[in-house]
């Protein structure tokens, strides 16, 4: 069921509606017919492309017939080369089904069912009649399954058997399911106090590779009752989950309930633009992401009161669409590299970048082409990927994956090229992200696979602009369709922007943190005074527009633990954008390259009323002092960020953390009015360290300084497992740079 269907059944889910009502149509309909196309815009309009095809279980391409009492009686659904044709009888019981992949007959269905309505057998047969598989079930008088039988093949092999038992209240109490030969696979039971409300149940596979599933779960109510408290147990009787519940309840003992997020509502950035016949349903709709159209759907209604529906007959557009289709055209019409031409990419490839984009270029037209990239942040490729091929008659002429662990192949680059055109675009390098960070519209709900998207950064090659062999055309449709495929992120969440390496490429790559890490007693980890300083110091974060932050100290000391606590207040500051350096990209400040992109990136956010905070770990390479009188060129990068000629453009604070002694940095970072703040983290003292080993429960005294990460390790089920090591011999201190 697609989502509109989904949003239509919902709305109207517990309602006594009539079938014609659950499908939001109005009037006396008889049928309806809906077609969905593509939509593109062209020249400012927007056009109708071609149907889009999907799968008959989630399509738009339909049809319904409904009876004078607004029963569904027929649905014909048209998927990619097949079509699902079910029949119901005149109360909406399902009755007979047939399904036909590329016109012929595929399968046959057949139902039948009680007084009750309840559906007692049905069957599923090949086209030649064979038998596929058939079940029955039989029923209570008050309509509840008893048991419920499964046969496959011609042989009629009993394959499932599941039966159910019910106390004298009528509670479901247990259901145990069979295998063929009568086997037991799976039980589950269900306990109920004198209320009626369920207080334990108790899920079993019998099968050793499903054990780990097993589950008891014990439920507490309260007066009102409702749910207060569930605790899940494994198959072994430990505890695994605990659930507790904190219902409210108004003035009158209502309960109140929380208003939820419909998970059907459009996502952010969706509209749609409606036409409607006289009955005010609608007949034509154009569906629009960022203002850019995705999809037109159209309706054919006849109704009941329209003197010719007696003899009208909808026939669908997808039944009418020749087997040719313009993609297998282009794949006649591609021109194949000749031997020599593909032994020359090939000698021009060099890792990580495995296809020489800009060799092929020039070999296929004889010309060095001018390169445009689409930093995103955000474009999701593989339906990108999806919307070029269907709509800008894109081939995929060259792909990069990579299997893990006999896992499913992972799509990490890809360059496509356009039938007749002098084009290609180039995926630098595709990464994953969890589907929750982002607003998924409808369009793109297809790619998603596992919980995730997967972004990259891509690469246009075009004719140069003295060729004269640009198409503008061209351009402005593939930025709609990059623009349709660019995902927005949630706000619910702060986000900071790290730097990564893609291909040959650098791109900076939204994630969200975490927002609820806070450290609640700043003064007990880090000594009296701290709390004072982080104030001043977010005070400064807030007002100034540049500058240096410097935190040293030895490994363990805390000062990542501190930046996770900056991190989730800096990022809840509407004008702050925080940029995230990894330690293995510290070496790139060094590089022409990587400081123009950086200059770049911040430029743009700057210009949009955004301040930037750079954060460095592991800076010791950028710090160090000159040597016989040279200035390392990373210091000298550092400087001109932090207040240069550079910062006056960018306005940039950056955070450095490192481990090495003050006297081996360059002097020039330490001059009053560049730098913001200075913090050295220290061990804490004995009392200091003990006060923290009380509050976090540590059952520990100190005799001597501790740094925060040997006091953490303390903690039950923290410390260091050890067997048979020879104690304080050849071992370091406890080291975790939090």
């Amino acid at each position: 069921m697609n989502k509109a269907r989904q949003r239509a059944f919902f709305k109207n889910m517990g309602k006594n509606v009539t079938a014609v009502e659950k499908e939001d149509l109005l009037g006396p309909v008889k049928q309806v017919m809906e077609t969905i196309y593509k939509a593109h815009l062209h020249a400012g309009n927007v056009i109708q492309g071609k149907i889009e095809v999907e799968s008959v279980h989630d399509t738009n391409n339909l049809i319904f017939t409904f009876n004078e009492k607004g029963v569904k009686i027929q649905e014909q659904l048209f998927g990619y080369e097949e079509v699902e044709i079910n029949n119901y009888d005149d109360n909406g019981r399902h009755s007979t089904g047939s399904t036909y992949k590329k016109g012929a007959l595929y399968q046959s269905k057949t139902y039948e069912h009680n007084q009750q309505g309840k559906m007692t057998a049905y069957a599923v047969h090949k086209a030649d009649g064979s038998l596929v598989y058939r079940g029955e079930t039989t029923y209570t008088d008050d309509g509840k399954p008893l048991v419920s039988q499964t046969y496959s093949g011609i042989e009629e092999i009993l394959t499932n058997r599941t039966v159910y038992a019910y106390d004298e209240r009528g509670n479901y109490i247990s259901c145990l399911q069979y295998e063929k030969d009568n086997k037991l696979r799976h039980r589950s039971y269900r306990k109920y106090n004198e209320l009626n409300q369920e207080i334990e149940s108790t899920s079993e596979s019998l099968d050793e590779n499903m054990a780990k599933y097993n589950s008891r779960t014990i439920s507490r109510y309260n007066q009102q009752g409702d749910v207060v408290e569930q605790i899940v147990y494994d198959g072994e009787g430990k505890i695994k989950n605990t659930y507790t519940h904190n219902p409210q309840y108004d003035s009158e003992g209502k309960r109140i309930v929380e208003k939820r997020e419909d998970p059907y509502a459009p996502a952010k950035g969706e509209t749609e633009e409606l036409e409607n016949d006289t009955h005010g349903n609608w007949i034509k709709k154009t569906t629009f992401y960022n203002k850019v159209p995705v999809n037109i759907y159209t309706r054919v209604i006849i109704y009941f009161d329209d003197a010719s529906a007696n003899e009208a007959t909808l026939v669908h557009p997808l039944t009418l669409i020749k087997d040719e289709t313009e993609t297998e055209k282009a794949r006649e019409e591609r021109e194949e590299l000749s031997e020599e031409e593909a032994k020359w990419i090939t000698e021009g490839t060099q890792q990580p970048d495995t296809f020489p984009a800009m060799r092929y270029y020039s070999l296929k037209f004889k010309e060095v082409p001018s390169v445009i990239t689409y930093t995103g942040p955000n474009i999701e490729a593989r339906a990108l990927l999806k919307e070029l091929k269907e709509n800008m008659l894109a081939e995929e002429i060259h792909s990069s994956s990579s299997i893990w662990n006999s896992h499913q192949e992972q799509l990490s680059r890809y360059t496509l090229a356009f039938r007749g055109r002098p084009y290609l675009l180039h995926a630098l390098g595709i990464g994953t992200h969890n589907t929750d960070e982002f607003d998924i519209p409808d369009s793109l709900k297809a790619v998603e696979r596992y919980g995730r998207v997967y972004t990259s950064s891509f690469q246009l090659l075009r004719p140069s602009e003295a060729s004269g062999k640009r198409d503008r055309y061209f351009e402005n449709e593939l930025e709609e369709y990059i623009q349709l495929c660019s995902l927005d992120k949630k706000p619910d969440k702060p986000t900071i922007h790290i730097v990564e390496v893609r291909g040959n490429n650098f791109a900076m790559v939204e994630h969200a943190v975490s927002d609820d890490f806070e450290i609640k007693d700043l003064n007990v980890h880090y000594g009296y005074g701290f709390d004072r300083f982080d104030a001043e110091l977010m005070q400064r974060f807030q007002t100034e527009k540049k500058g240096l932050v410097l935190f040293h100290g030895l490994p363990g000391t805390g000062k990542t633990y501190y930046i996770r606590h900056l991190l989730r207040k800096m990022t809840s500051l509407n004008n702050k954008v925080v940029i995230y350096m990894p330690p293995n990209m510290v070496d790139h400040l060094t590089e022409p390259n990587f400081m123009t992109f950086l200059a770049d990136e911040v430029k743009n956010w700057s210009e949009d009323g955004f301040f930037c905070v750079l954060l460095i770990e592991d800076a010791e390479p950028l710090l160090a002092k000159r040597q016989e009188g040279v200035r390392i060129q990373g210091v000298t990068n550092l400087l001109n960020m932090s207040d240069g000629l550079l910062n006056d453009m960018l306005n940039l604070q950056i955070i450095c953390t490192f481990n090495v002694d003050l006297k081996k940095l360059d002097s020039a970072l330490l001059r009053p009015g560049r730098l913001l703040a200075r913090k050295e983290f220290k061990a804490l003292g004995v009392l200091d360290a003990n006060l923290l080993a009380q509050r976090l429960g540590i059952k520990h005294h100190f005799k001597k300084s501790a740094t925060l990460s040997e006091i953490y390790a303390m903690r039950k089920d923290k410390n260091t497992l050890i067997h048979d090591v020879e104690p304080d011999q050849d071992a370091s201190t406890i080291l975790d740079d939090l």
